[in-house]
C-alpha cells in the first residue's frame, strides 16, 4: 500500500521510484487527496500492469499474487 497524494508523505514522483525499486507483486495506491491518480499511474512503464478493483474488498493470498507487478486501484479511489 503506497500513499500517492504527497501530503504528509513522499510525493508521487518519489513514491513511484520506491515502488519500482521494491518490485512488489501487488501495489495498492492510497491517500489520494491531491493530484489526479492518473498522474501517478503515468509514471510507470509497461513493466507494471494497472487494474481496477471491481469490488469494495480485495482478497489477496500468496497463490493469487500476479506474476507481473500490478498496480490495483481500489474501488472508489
Amino acid at each position: 500500500m503506497v500513499p500517492v497524494d504527497g501530503g504528509l508523505t513522499m510525493g508521487a514522483d518519489s513514491m513511484s521510484r520506491v515502488v519500482q525499486r521494491l518490485r512488489s507483486s501487488l501495489i495498492l495506491p492510497m491517500h489520494r487527496f491531491g493530484p489526479p491518480l492518473e498522474a501517478f499511474l503515468a509514471m510507470f512503464d509497461t513493466k507494471f500492469d494497472i487494474t481496477y478493483a471491481k469490488e469494495n474488498v480485495i482478497s489477496v493470498s500468496m497463490r493469487s499474487l500476479p506474476k507481473k507487478p500490478t498496480i490495483m486501484v481500489p474501488k472508489g479511489l
